[in-house]
């Protein structure tokens, strides 16, 4: 009879715990993240120069180019409503370069209104410079944020994530020989993120995640997450 007690009492307790446990579920979660992408508005600037003006992409210079992916930062933060779903927000802020050049054809032409005549041992030369556009962007964004976990087990997931929100820009387009106009332009535009393919690793408190998308978050982005 007093083993039969004992043998209750253990199960209870046992069970007692595992619903102690279950309700301690964490559903805050906090992120950081880092991503790569492309900034489309800058990218349309560019391809503007380069066709109204007969323009070539980048710098000019083998060794050096302004041109490359938006970088981004970012702060997001979910709650957990099941196992399943997440809502909440993402705040961040990139900045992305291009450039456009006059090509080399066009430069090595007496008529270059930038050229200059140099002496060096007795030889006389004429230099072409190079003029360059340089285009720059920045922009911060926040957005709500809605996350699906497709598959969750011990220490991993996979996931999809979607938001849509706005975001503020600053885009400056200068000319090193003021040979072109310049724009500085300053506007709200809407922002997004939809990544099709989101994985967790790690334990239960903290865990490193990747994912692939697009949007204001980059094409591709990593960074940790903290259940609190």
């Amino acid at each position: 009879m007093r083993k039969k007690q004992y043998r209750t009492l253990i199960t209870g307790a046992f069970v007692f715990c595992s619903l102690t446990a279950l309700g301690q579920e964490s559903r805050h979660e906090i992120r950081v993240g880092f991503g790569a992408g492309e900034e489309q508005h800058l990218n349309s600037v560019q391809h503007k120069y380069v066709c109204d003006y007969n323009l070539e992409e980048g710098t000019g210079d083998a060794d050096w180019g302004l041109e490359g992916p938006a970088w981004v930062a970012w702060l997001e933060y979910f709650y957990h409503l099941s196992k399943r779903w997440a809502v909440g927000a993402s705040v961040g802020f990139g900045i992305s370069r291009e450039a456009a050049h006059v090509p080399w054809e066009e430069r090595h032409d007496a008529n270059h209104p930038h050229s200059s005549i140099h002496e060096a041992g007795g030889v006389s030369y004429e230099a072409y410079p190079n003029t360059i556009v340089n285009m720059r962007s920045r922009y911060y964004f926040a957005m709500p944020v809605v996350k699906y976990t497709w598959y969750g087990h011990n220490h991993f997931r996979l996931y999809s994530k979607a938001g849509l929100g706005a975001r503020y820009y600053k885009l400056d387009v200068t000319c090193n020989t003021q040979s072109f106009p310049e724009i500085h332009e300053k506007n709200m535009k809407l922002s997004y993120q939809l990544s099709a393919v989101g994985v967790e690793v790690g334990g239960e408190r903290m865990r490193g995640f990747a994912e692939l998308g697009y949007g204001m978050q980059g094409i591709f982005n990593f960074g940790i997450l903290l259940n609190l």
